[in-house]
């Protein structure tokens, strides 16, 4: 399946539940479908239309871009339209959304998708990637001080250990309720107290946290959400060990992420300095990720080196972050760090960039 056929299958499945409704009594809250059709519709203009668009960049902004590549107004307006009954289900609970108006936009934009999968942009023909998904906690803890809001994404460990945290984004202060609306909508996401034991939401509470959630899906996804509402001008006003940039895993595996983006787009070759910087630019665009520091930039050099080790034919398939620190298993490292103690990656036999 490649990922044009994903999101056609998803706007198939949609469209059957609104047509479902055709024959029977409903409320708005019944056809709120268009919420995850939304933003699923969003997810795929930034992932395969154009995955070199910033994570920042308003849906609105993708969509108009779709002009620049040939595809017609028609076409980028029933996308729009679909943009708008999303952000209205989204972002007013009392709107009236209407079943025909909600099939004919689900409608039109499921053929306008299709007209542009046909031109064939970006990664749109590219083969669905495995989503590395884990089920994390995402906690918020509000600095008066500093006018943010720090997230926490943590890997749930048994009671006596708590939770290890492998990333962390700085948000202003008024962008939670925005980031929330946004990771709600993925159908991904759990939120609130009522998912988790008494005890360990107890150990939340502390400072000036806000509340918490679990995330179960893609990973790389959850990142994407998070890094759309990073903001990055606080940097220099945030406690230092608050940025993402002093998170050693979550440096490691923004960077796996961006190499996997880059192999899988790339029609060519590229030079160890080249895909070394092409990385560096995606982990800043797409994973908030900036290449200030040393150790962010020899991440790069060292996981290009490694890629350009691997046969270009399997370039495509190289997919992470996967992790190999709680609960190791055993792997077989099909290519090694240069730099094990500093960049502690290695390329398994299945082609898996894993964190060690």
């Amino acid at each position: 399946m490649t990922r044009g056929d994903e999101i056609l299958s998803a706007l198939d499945g949609a469209i059957k539940e609104i047509e479902a409704l055709f024959l029977a009594h409903y409320t708005a809250d019944d056809i709120r479908r268009v919420e995850d059709a939304g933003s699923c519709t969003e997810w795929f203009f930034k992932a395969a239309i154009f995955p070199d668009l910033d994570a920042k960049a308003p849906f609105d902004t993708a969509i108009n871009r779709l002009k620049s590549i040939g595809i017609n107004r028609e076409v980028r307006d029933s996308i729009h339209a679909l943009r708008e009954l999303y952000n209205a289900a989204k972002h007013n609970p009392s709107a009236q959304i209407r079943l025909k108006v909600a099939n004919d936009v689900l409608s039109g934009a499921r053929k306008a998708l299709e007209a542009i999968i046909h031109e064939g942009p970006g990664q749109v023909r590219a083969p669905v990637s495995a989503a590395v998904s884990r089920l994390l906690w995402v906690s918020g803890y509000d600095h008066y001080t500093a006018g943010c809001t720090s997230v926490y994404v943590s890997l749930p460990l048994p009671r006596d250990i708590f939770a290890t945290h492998i990333d962390v984004f700085c948000l202003h202060f008024r962008s939670w309720e925005p980031l929330l609306s946004d990771l709600v909508a993925s159908g991904n996401f759990y939120y609130g107290r009522d998912h988790f034991d008494d005890d360990v939401y107890a150990r939340f509470n502390e400072d000036d946290f806000i509340n918490a959630g679990i995330w179960d899906g893609d990973y790389r996804q959850l990142i994407t959400i998070l890094a759309r509402h990073e903001h990055r001008s606080l940097k220099d006003e945030v406690i230092v060990n608050l940025r993402r940039d002093h998170l050693g895993v979550s440096v490691l595996s923004a960077i796996a992420l961006a190499a996997s983006d880059v192999t899988r787009s790339n029609e060519r070759p590229l030079e160890e300095s080249e895909l070394a910087r092409a990385i560096l630019e995606r982990a800043d665009s797409a994973y908030a990720m900036p290449d200030e520091r040393l150790w962010v930039r020899r991440a790069a050099e060292a996981l290009a080196t490694m890629i350009a080790q691997v046969p270009v034919a399997q370039w495509k398939a190289i997919e992470g972050p996967f992790w190999n620190l709680w609960n190791p298993k055993q792997l077989v490292a099909h290519v090694q760090s240069p730099d094990p103690e500093r960049v502690p990656f290695v390329i398994d036999d299945a082609n898996r960039i894993v964190v060690v």
